[in-house]
């Protein structure tokens, strides 16, 4: 019998750049609409350090024991939009969480997809734009695999050495500054339905964030004497004042700067909150866009996008 051949031809090319299997645009989300208008006005994301648990690393030096640091970054998504409203494993624990009325444990177990987690307000740019920007995939860590046993394992050697090059501290921070557990606790600030403030301990799979982080060059912080890592305790605490200050002109070149023209696509929750936005951008100063300043604030707001209009067509 004769063999049949089956000839399966590719109909046309993917694009340069183009992700098939994952997003073609980074998204950073943000809770509150100023953040957002911030960030248009500016025409820029400034950095801010947060915390991140380290606990799994088991890091230890002269006797102390390193379970969180901080870093000066800013994180962003590589999620499609048809999957943003996935459900995720969420679950709560803590003193904090105890402490809550049933209705607000309700409440805190209800923020179970990207936006509601992480803010329903958003400004997107394509996955190439990030790349050119020095965006980088963060490294998701399984506890127990070889590769945080290695970099643990290379933090104890280190600290116990004397005259360090740079580079090879340089290398280590830039580990951490780019490492997160597969699966970990972080903390959230959480109002109550008394608006007292509580700190929750929320236990998630990270791996679903899919994240991307910007974190400033060494060379440039060195010129503020700043550093992208901290793991000093008292550092830790007064990283709102640092946050604060990095909002100050003089720290420009850690911002992550943009062009309008970058931008992707706007998200915000609901058409009242677009209708916010598209005042907003109707009122930016002209000098921030040149000539024919109409057309480019209309082009700007042909990227809004709402998020309840989104989910409901998914």
């Amino acid at each position: 019998m004769e063999k049949t051949s089956i000839n399966i031809e590719a109909k046309g090319k993917p694009k340069k750049g183009y992700y098939a299997q994952s997003a073609n645009a980074l998204f950073n989300f943000m809770e509150k609409p100023e953040f957002l208008e911030t960030a248009l006005l500016k025409k820029a994301l400034i950095p801010r350090y947060y915390v991140e648990d380290v606990g799994f690393l088991n890091l230890e030096a002269d006797g102390d024991r390193y379970d969180d640091i901080e870093v000066l970054q800013k994180c962003f998504c590589d999620i499609q939009l048809s999957k943003l409203f996935a459900e995720l494993y969420v679950n709560c624990k803590g003193e904090d969480y105890e402490s809550l009325s049933d209705k607000d444990k309700q409440r805190a177990l209800s923020k179970k997809t990207h936006p509601d987690f992480y803010g329903k307000y958003a400004i997107a740019f394509s996955k190439e734009w990030g790349v050119e920007h020095k965006l980088q995939p963060i490294n998701y860590l399984n506890k127990n695999g070889q590769a945080a046993r290695s970099l643990s394992k290379a933090f104890t050697d280190l600290m116990s050495q004397e005259d360090l090059p740079l580079s090879l501290i340089d290398d280590l921070l830039n580990r951490f500054a780019y490492t997160k557990p597969v699966q970990g606790t972080m903390e959230k600030v959480f109002f109550d339905e008394n608006d007292k403030k509580k700190t929750l301990l929320y236990d998630k799979i990270f791996h679903d964030e899919k994240e991307w982080r910007y974190v400033p060059d060494v060379s440039l912080m060195n010129n503020h004497t700043l550093e992208n890592v901290h793991a000093n305790p008292q550092a830790i605490d007064e990283r709102d004042s640092w946050n604060e200050n990095l909002q100050d002109e003089k720290y420009k070149d850690l911002w992550l700067n943009f062009n309008y023209e970058d931008i992707k696509y706007l998200l915000v929750p609901d058409n009242d909150s677009r209708d916010r936005l598209i005042k907003y951008i109707v009122s930016l100063p002209s000098d921030k866009f040149g000539l024919e300043e109409g057309i480019k604030k209309q082009i700007i707001i042909s990227k809004i996008m709402v998020l309840e209009n989104i989910r409901e067509d998914i």
